[in-house]
Order: structure tokens, then C-alpha cells, then sequence
């Protein structure tokens, strides 16, 4: 998996105008090496690939990583560029601080490029598309549990825990973002917290919620009632699903 993504990333560079390239977000680092990491560079050039991690994940690199191992310290990152007169980073993830330290160990110029993995990435393989399908499936069944959940007296804050346990007793790595329940007036916040706002008849209800399977995430949102809705949320409800269907419709 990892060496076919890496030689996406080495047939890239040239399109980028760069001749190595510094990898550092933690998606970045599972996507190319397949290993969970919290922190990690991984250094591509045309020729040549590095993976360079401190103490903690060092031995588990050396018997999981397909690409060569080595141990963090003073001038490692500087050593693996030495020679090349472009080193390209992604510019949205990578801390000043960080950039300064890089920029002291690299002796060519440092370019900063604009979410280049996520070019990468965008074309997702067969193995990424079945990790979605399983991620949205379960998200699916999640909303489900939601429904079941629901009655008169309960809490956003019960509801959102509960699918939290369900989910991760059945196959999820995580939450994709802090599941957003929201009832009534609060319903009107996108990106709402769920609270201790107690459920009631007729009220509208905001589902906002994702989980991650496999490395990958699923997200989706669903409004509806409790009840018998209020005439003009009902209106304003199917003016917008008139527009989302001709939408969709148009695409």
C-alpha cells in the first residue's frame, strides 16, 4: 500500500517544482506509512524515502514500516536533504516554529506548497473505498440508534453519549467530531454542543454525526420532527429539500 502512494508522491515533485519533500501531518504519515503516528517526518525525494520517528515508535516502525527507519535526533531531517536545492512542505500544516527548525537543518530552499497530499489523495484505491463504505454503513446505523433513542425528558448530552458507546462497541475507531445533537431552538446552531436541553413533543430535531472506521471518516446530517412539526418550520423544511433535490438533481 504505502510503496505505491509513495511513488505517487515521487512522481508529483516535479509537478510541484520541488526535489524532496517533507512530510509531517499525522493523515499524511498513516496514508504514505500505514502506521498511526502522533508525530513523525517522512522524507520523499526521486530516488530515495525515509521515515524518521523519536524512541516511542521507533521499534514499531522498524517491523511495520515498508520504507527505511530512522531514529529522530540533531540534523536527521537535514542529513536525509542534504544535497537538494528545493525541499517542498505542506504549507497548512506545518508550525512556524517547525518551519524554522526545517529551515535551519535544510540547506536548499524551502517551498511552500498548498494542501499538496491532499492531491494526492483525493483518488481514493479500492481498499479507501470499501474503509468509507464500512465507515458510512455504520454511520447509517447510528442514526437508526439515535431514532431509538429518542422520547420525551431525554437529554442531547444522554443521546450523544450513548451512540458514542454503540458505535465503539461495534468496529469504530472514533468519533469523526463530537457528535452534535441539538433539540428545538438550539437546532439552529450548526455546529451546536449537546447539552442538557431535554427533548419534547413537536419539537425539531438537529442529528449531526460521523465516526471513523478504519483510518476513515463518515459524516452526515439529518433535520426532522418530533412530532407534529410547526406549520412554518414545515414550509421552511420543504423549501429547502426542494432546493437539495433540484441540486442534486443538477449535478
Amino acid at each position: 500500500m504505502s510503496i505505491n502512494r509513495m511513488k505517487k508522491v515521487q512522481t508529483t515533485l516535479s509537478k510541484w517544482g520541488v526535489d524532496a519533500f517533507v512530510v509531517t501531518d499525522p493523515i499524511d504519515l498513516y496514508y504514505l506509512s500505514g502506521i498511526k503516528l502522533s508525530l513523525g517526518t517522512i522524507v520523499v525525494s526521486k530516488n530515495k524515502t525515509a521515515l524518521i520517528v523519536d524512541s516511542r515508535y521507533f521499534e514499531k516502525c522498524q517491523k511495520e514500516a515498508s520504507l527505511p527507519v530512522l531514529l529522530a535526533g540533531p540534523g536527521v531531517v537535514g542529513k536525509e536533504l542534504s544535497g537538494y536545492s528545493s525541499v517542498g512542505f505542506a504549507s497548512e500544516n506545518l508550525t512556524y516554529s517547525a518551519y524554522l527548525k526545517l529551515q535551519a537543518e535544510v540547506s536548499g530552499t524551502l517551498v511552500a506548497l498548498e494542501y499538496p497530499m491532499q492531491q494526492i489523495r483525493a483518488i481514493k484505491e479500492a481498499s479507501e473505498v470499501a474503509a468509507l463504505e464500512k465507515a458510512i454503513s455504520l454511520c447509517y446505523k447510528g442514526f437508526d440508534f439515535v431514532i431509538s433513542r429518542l422520547h420525551e425528558g431525554v437529554t442531547e448530552e444522554s443521546v450523544a453519549k450513548d451512540l458514542q458507546i454503540y458505535w465503539l462497541t461495534h468496529g469504530a475507531d472514533g468519533l469523526s467530531f463530537d457528535s452534535i445533537i441539538a433539540f428545538g431552538k438550539n437546532s439552529s446552531m450548526p455546529h451546536y454542543r449537546a447539552g442538557s436541553t431535554t427533548l419534547k413533543a413537536h419539537d425539531i430535531v438537529l442529528v449531526d454525526i460521523g465516526v471513523v472506521v478504519d483510518g476513515y471518516a463518515s459524516d452526515m446530517t439529518r433535520s426532522f420532527f418530533f412530532g407534529k412539526p410547526d406549520a412554518r418550520l414545515e414550509e421552511i423544511y420543504d423549501i429547502v429539500l426542494a432546493a437539495q433535490e433540484q441540486s442534486i438533481e443538477s449535478v
